[in-house]
């Protein structure tokens, strides 16, 4: 229409209905997996807190499984709930034993294949009904190394067992003397938002397990990957 200056507007119906927007469209419904669900979309099972490449062909009585080529690669990380990593809602920090000394030689490397590589973490609900939300993609960037039977490892053992992440009755003294007789890693971590980056749901049939080596641009890793899978990799104590 054109009003009595000559300028041209446009009217718009007040009887035309515009939906509001509800909770759902503003913050999109948070994805839940299972254990089985991270291993259909990764082809890696979960086990632990940093979930490397895996071999998943079955053990033989007469010979140890032969080791997956690129076991040293995290593939995914699965926080368990909030006892269990008690510096993570409040500094995004994690502690860890058992692959400290892996994390430690790889973080030491003029280029590492783990830090500052975006990888996809899940945090365990705390309902224990075994699924896990994804709470975006992240990359570990630091690393601090705390020494066997030291103030600050006997500190955070005393606060992991005061959150009850262990049992109603803590930890035994033989368990005790084990873990803090070898060495832990708190690692830092940073969220990454770049909006190219694929949803979970996205990922079918083991697709995971290849894009979040392609979003870490290790292009030869992908190659041994894919190598690996079809059955032509080689080991030195023969075919797969």
């Amino acid at each position: 229409m054109v009003d009595h200056d000559g300028i041209h507007t446009i009217a718009i119906s007040t009887n035309q209905y515009i939906k509001p927007k509800t909770v759902e469209d503003i913050i999109p419904p948070l994805q839940k997996f299972t254990k089985r669900d991270l291993l259909e979309i990764f082809g890696q099972p979960q086990k632990r807190t940093l979930n490397c490449y895996t071999n998943l062909s079955s053990e033989s009585l007469y010979r140890a499984p032969l080791s997956h080529p690129l076991n040293d690669l995290v593939c995914y990380i699965t926080i368990p709930s909030d006892d269990g990593q008690p510096e993570w809602n409040t500094k995004n920090v994690l502690w860890a034993d058992g692959s400290a000394e892996k994390l430690i030689k790889d973080y030491e490397l003029k280029e590492s294949k783990n830090f500052y590589r975006t990888i996809p973490v899940f945090v365990m609900d705390s309902d224990k009904f075994g699924k896990y939300t994804f709470i975006g993609w992240w990359k570990y960037t630091s690393l601090k190394v705390i020494e066997p039977f030291s103030d600050e490892l006997m500190e955070m053992m005393k606060l992991k067992e005061s959150t009850g992440a262990y049992s109603k009755y803590g930890k035994s003294e033989k368990k005790w003397k084990k873990s803090c007789s070898g060495r832990w890693v708190k690692l830092g971590f940073v969220q990454v938002k770049e909006k190219f980056l694929k949803g979970i749901s996205e990922l079918k049939n083991g697709e995971g397990g290849e894009y979040v080596l392609k979003v870490g641009r290790l292009n030869e890793e992908l190659k041994v990957l894919r190598e690996y899978e079809s059955g032509g990799w080689k080991v030195k104590n023969g075919s797969r």
